[in-house]
This record gives structure tokens, C-alpha cells and sequence, in this order.
């Protein structure tokens, strides 16, 4: 998905991929890291999030605004947030969660990762921000830039990582969270680990009305929406013969089911650059969980070129039918020379099991 052959940011490059159906249809698209390179492989710009408009009759072709032909920052001027530390000086945010507001279906609330770049391997998230964007039926943003008006700059710190939100009966979101392995005690390596941390995943629920307080959002007890001690949402590990962790190790998402059967949880496994998507399922958000069904996506394997590998999968309902479940997951080698990756939009066939058994 990207914007049309004939548009000046044909050759752009974005992972993460949220996408928000709007009142009339058309879609607000978000994404991570965004950049480009010329022909012989240098970078011509790097952005650390932005976003871009799609109309209702060609949801993937995205209609991104370009100034000066490179793309626009989804935050203009990040402030009220931690500065960045002089190994990692590049600041941003990597949106992991959007919803319309039960209330007013053209109003987005988006939660972002704070992020500082350095080098590839030098990367410092400082907390969760939550922001709104606010769509205009009558005026799309063709023209425009998508930036969104930051309502909390650190709404969480940096341990209550936000993964997915999910809309409750019309008043409520459920905010679902993860830790990264990597806080719990895990290595990068499968097989390099040490014994897991309790509590890797939570949900908390919290009144729209009220969704830029952090205190307003309460936690599933494991019996009930209380304040209380959050209880850990059962996730059955991977089967096989390697203990693994059973959160998800990056971007993940937690959607309705296909034909209301339920919610799904869908997320790139461990140790998050694999050629596979993790699909569980629930009866409803508090779970218990199923253990994760592997699926394999055969042009993400790395055996025939080591550049090769996928990474932040994620639910993607509106392109859901009955009888397959939508997802999307970023491609780090869609076109060479030079290497150049998308984010890519899919289906695989889905039905809900009789129980989490």
C-alpha cells in the first residue's frame, strides 16, 4: 500500500501501518519510521512517524502531502516530554494504537511511543503520548499534512507500553498493554533468556470523556474493572520444544473477530524480524487467551537473502470478511537496488474456535 505511480513520494518507505476508518468511508493511515533512498542507496529523508489520508473507493493508495518532496512529521513540535540524550538525538513518535471517539466518528485518538533515534541499534522510547486528529468530510486532506494536537506527552511512562485499544459499549475504550521481553528479563537470542516477569500484559479501561487523564484508566482485576492491582490477561506461551515468550515483542493489535466472533490478538512473534504472523483469539478482551497460531508469509523468508524479514503485524478488521481475518505487516524488501520495504495489507482464512481449549 503507498500512494499512486504518479505521485512524488512513490519510492517512500514506512513500517508500523494503523489505519482508521472515518464517517464517509475513507481511511487516516499512521505510520513509524518513514524514509526513502535514491538509486544508489543513500537516504534522501528520514521521518520518525507520520500519516496520510486514503478516500473510501481505494483505501490502500494513500494521498500523502509532500513539502519540498519529502513527507511532514505527524507531531510538529514535540514538547512536555523528556528530552532526548545525546546518543539517540532524533525525536518522534511511533504510533501504536488509534480509534475514532465512540462519540464523534471524525474525531481520532491515536496513542504514540516518544521515541529517540540514533544509530540503527541506538533506540530510547520515553513513555506514551496520546494525541487527536480531527477529520473535515467536507474538506479531505489532499492538500494538507496529517499532524496530530498532542493531548498528554507522556500519558504513560515507559514501562506501560500501549499495544492496542479497543472500543468498549460506546463510552468506554479498553486499552490494552505490553511490556517488551526485553524489560521482562529476555534476551534478544531464542534460547538466550532468563525467567520471565510476572504481569506482561494488562488491560485497563477508561471513559472517553476522561481518556487524556492516565489516573482515569482502570485495570481489569481479573474478576472486574476496579482500582486494584492490574491482573496479568492469560496468554498461553508458543507451543514447542523452546520456552518463548508468550507477550508479543513489538507493535501488536487486538480487533474484532471476523463476524463478530469474538476478538482477535495478531503480532509478529519472537523474536520479531520473522517470516510469520501470531493470530490468538479470545471470547472477549480479558481473555483467557488461546495460544498463538503461527502463520507463515513465504516472501518474508530469509534463507534465499538474508535483508529479508517482516516485522510489525498487526489486525486489520475493515478488510476482513466473514470468513478471513485482515491483517497488515511491514516488508523490509519489497523492491531492490536499492532495498526498499512497504507496508503491506492481507487476508488469511479464519474461524473462531469453540472455545480457548
Amino acid at each position: 500500500m503507498g500512494p499512486g505511480p504518479e505521485h512524488p513520494l512513490i519510492g517512500i518507505d514506512r513500517d508500523i501501518g494503523i489505519s482508521v476508518e472515518l464517517s464517509d468511508g475513507s481511511r487516516l493511515w499512521l505510520f513509524g519510521d518513514t524514509a526513502a533512498r535514491d538509486s544508489s542507496g543513500r537516504l534522501t529523508y528520514f521521518e520518525v512517524g507520520t500519516g496520510a489520508w486514503a478516500p473510501a473507493d481505494s483505501p490502500t493508495e494513500t494521498r500523502d502531502f509532500a513539502r519540498d518532496g519529502e513527507p511532514v512529521p505527524l507531531v510538529a513540535e514535540p514538547s512536555g516530554r523528556p528530552p532526548c540524550p545525546p546518543e539517540a538525538p532524533e525525536t518522534g513518535v511511533w504510533p501504536v494504537a488509534a480509534i475514532t471517539d465512540p462519540r464523534d466518528p471524525d474525531r481520532v485518538l491515536v496513542w504514540m511511543v516518544n521515541i529517540c533515534l540514533g544509530s540503527a541499534t541506538v533506540v530510547r522510547p520515553q513513555g506514551i503520548s496520546l494525541a487527536e486528529w480531527r477529520y473535515d468530510p467536507s474538506r479531505p486532506p489532499e492538500d494538507a499534512p496529517v499532524q496530530l494536537t498532542v493531548l498528554n506527552p507522556l500519558i504513560f511512562d515507559s514501562e506501560d507500553v500501549v499495544g492496542s485499544v479497543i472500543e468498549g459499549d460506546g463510552r468506554y475504550l479498553i486499552v490494552v498493554g505490553c511490556r517488551p521481553p526485553e524489560l521482562m528479563g529476555w534476551g534478544r537470542t531464542p534460547g538466550s533468556r532468563r525467567p520471565p516477569v510476572d504481569g506482561a500484559c494488562a488491560a485497563r479501561r477508561v471513559d472517553v470523556a476522561d481518556v487524556a487523564d492516565p489516573a482515569a484508566y482502570v485495570p481489569w482485576t481479573g474478576t472486574q474493572w476496579s482500582d486494584g492491582e492490574p491482573a496479568e490477561l492469560e496468554l498461553p506461551p508458543p507451543p514447542g520444544p523452546i520456552e518463548l515468550p508468550a507477550a508479543p515483542v513489538g507493535p501488536f493489535s487486538v480487533a474484532p473477530a471476523p463476524s463478530g466472533g469474538g476478538v482477535v490478538m495478531v503480532y509478529s512473534p519472537w523474536p520479531g524480524y520473522v517470516p510469520a504472523l501470531a493470530v490468538r483469539w479470545a471470547s472477549t478482551i480479558t481473555g483467557p487467551w488461546s495460544a498463538p497460531v503461527t502463520v507463515p508469509l513465504r516472501e518474508c523468508d530469509p534463507q534465499d537473502d538474508p535483508r529479508r524479514s517482516c516485522y510489525a503485524a498487526n489486525a486489520q478488521p475493515d478488510f476482513s470478511t466473514p470468513d478471513e481475518l485482515g491483517i497488515g505487516y511491514y516488508d523490509r524488501e519489497v523492491s531492490t537496488p536499492p532495498q526498499r520495504g512497504a507496508f503491506l495489507i492481507g487476508s488469511v482464512p479464519f474461524r473462531a474456535p469453540q472455545s480457548n481449549g
